[in-house]
């Protein structure tokens, strides 16, 4: 699964990372979701939404689309990895957050922390200032519906200048992956 960001497409995003081509040569599938113009004017995802927070609206959306790639491609369900940029990373993030069970490991790039905004207007300011708390809670919630048993490795990139999303995001969203994995003694 590799979600692009706002102002993008999957072919754009596919181009501009050579992940198509990548796949190919090396004998694997790439899911390329695609945010309509009608959900969100600039293709951003809507991680904000309160249904997308509770692993509904477009998270579920996207799962769907994992499971029938699994079915219709009869692929390996413990090898199902999750990337994004921007709003693609927030939403990647909230996948592996609300279905640990369907990833294998998650990549973010430039993404907030699940559970951070639930409207645009907050989604700006935590883009530009960083959540205000409250990110522990998702991520502990959803350790315990695993069972304890959520294991989901990620890598979180952030840049160092970004002027659009402020890198104090990843260390929240480095926070949630550590407590949905069981390091929650911090």
């Amino acid at each position: 699964m590799w979600i692009h960001g706002c102002r993008q497409d999957p072919e754009e995003f596919a181009a501009g990372t050579r992940i198509a081509r990548f796949a190919d040569e090396r004998g694997f599938v790439v899911l390329l979701p695609r945010q309509s113009r009608l959900a969100n004017s600039e293709r951003c995802w809507n991680w904000f939404d309160r249904r997308t927070v509770g692993g509904a609206g477009e998270a579920a959306i996207v799962a769907a689309q994992i499971g029938a790639a699994i079915e219709k491609f009869a692929l390996d369900a413990r090898r199902v990895y999750v990337a994004g940029l921007s709003s693609g990373g927030s939403l990647a993030a909230m996948l592996a957050l609300r279905a640990p069970q369907l990833f294998a490991a998650a990549a973010t790039h430039s993404a907030v922390p699940c559970g951070s905004a639930y409207d645009a207007a907050d989604a700006t300011r935590v883009m530009a200032q960083g959540p205000r708390g409250g990110t522990d809670e998702l991520a502990a919630e959803s350790r315990a519906k695993s069972g304890g048993r959520a294991r989901v490795p990620a890598l979180i990139l952030q840049g160092a200048e970004d002027r659009d999303v402020a890198p104090l995001n990843a260390a929240y969203l480095v926070r949630q992956f550590l407590i949905l994995n069981g390091a929650d003694a911090l």
